[in-house]
């Protein structure tokens, strides 16, 4: 993290010296970034549909929803019912584990851009058997 954080502030001054957007420097060619929001575990999906709401007011056009057993389908379900065309993803972190596949295959349903860390964050191997079983990346 500190490396990264060095190299990105030597990008950073280097677009300053040649007076470039730090975009440009780097090749990119978008001029605008849909920018996403993360919403932590609400109460209850009532209470997380009207936080989805207001980030989508706000114009953040990617929402993603940490979600962990007891606070995962029903809530991913009410903001997908409520917005159906939303960039949506979900952030487990490590909150399941192979034997939850059949659980988490139901997340399919719900058109996800992806199912962020839904098992341990080093597990790579079972991850990929995981994928193997998900539409959802």
């Amino acid at each position: 993290m500190a490396r990264a954080g060095i190299e990105n502030a030597l990008w950073d001054v280097e677009a300053q010296q040649k007076n470039l957007p730090l975009a440009k420097l780097l090749g990119g060619k978008q001029l605008e970034i849909k920018c996403g929001v993360s919403l932590g575990l609400q109460a209850s999906p009532e209470v997380l549909l009207q936080k989805v709401a207001v980030e989508l007011r706000s114009g953040y056009q990617r929402i993603k929803l940490k979600i962990k057993p007891g606070k995962d389908l029903e809530f991913v379900h009410a903001v997908r019912k409520a917005h159906p065309r939303i960039l949506l993803s979900v952030d487990a972190n490590s909150a399941y584990t192979l034997a939850d596949m059949e659980h988490l295959q139901r997340f399919d349903e719900f058109n996800l851009l992806m199912m962020e860390q839904p098992l341990w964050w080093d597990d790579i191997a079972n991850h990929a058997k995981l994928q193997k079983h998900l539409k959802t990346p």
